[in-house]
């Protein structure tokens, strides 16, 4: 059952204000025998906006084997780390196509609305409000997404590159598998 299949005027007040909701990427797949169905990606966005218009915030995990799964028969043979980079790279496409879909489900169009209402309310130019907030969004996704996020140590990289230049370094396949955020003062 989704949100919208329940009675008209139902009060919700959700039992969480923030999930985490972990995709498999066979949820991408539909009906299909593979790959990505726009419908059902676009299904589950909504169902997403649905529960973030309630005022709940949504962490996604997502995987990768509906396009390769390293313990496959196809990767069968295979070296381990190709397999595993194959992964990583299915799950990364798996991550856009999502990230397309929330972007035409209006899921970012929310953020960007809030910014472009603060902006104008600021007494800005109209010409560079849309700069402004682009900067605003870019600055959002840096603290929402690790991979975006400052090092600690140097905030001139991010965590993505350093992760890539120990990728690179040691030659080993790294996996961030664990986020947890923390902010002084708040829950």
């Amino acid at each position: 059952m989704t949100i919208t299949q329940l009675k008209p005027n139902t009060p919700m007040t959700p039992a969480y204000s923030r999930i985490l909701l972990k995709l498999s990427g066979e949820a991408l797949m539909g009906k299909d025998a593979f790959g990505i169905n726009r419908d059902t990606v676009d299904d589950i966005v909504r169902q997403v906006k649905e529960v973030a218009d309630l005022g709940v915030q949504v962490a996604i995990v997502i995987g990768g084997g509906n396009i390769f799964r390293g313990v496959s028969q196809g990767a069968a043979g295979m070296d381990r780390a190709t397999a595993d980079y194959m992964g990583m790279l299915a799950t990364v496409i798996n991550a856009l196509a999502l990230q397309d879909a929330m972007n035409r489900g209006g899921l970012v169009a929310h953020e960007r609305k809030i910014y472009t209402e603060q902006v104008k309310a600021e007494g800005k130019p109209e010409a560079i409000v849309e700069k402004i907030v682009e900067g605003k969004l870019n600055k959002w996704f840096s603290e929402v997404v690790l991979l975006d996020q400052p090092y600690v140590k140097d905030d001139k990289k991010t965590v993505g590159s350093l992760v890539q230049e120990a990728v690179a370094k040691m030659g080993e396949n790294i996996q961030v598998r664990r986020f947890s955020k923390f902010r002084l003062g708040q829950d």
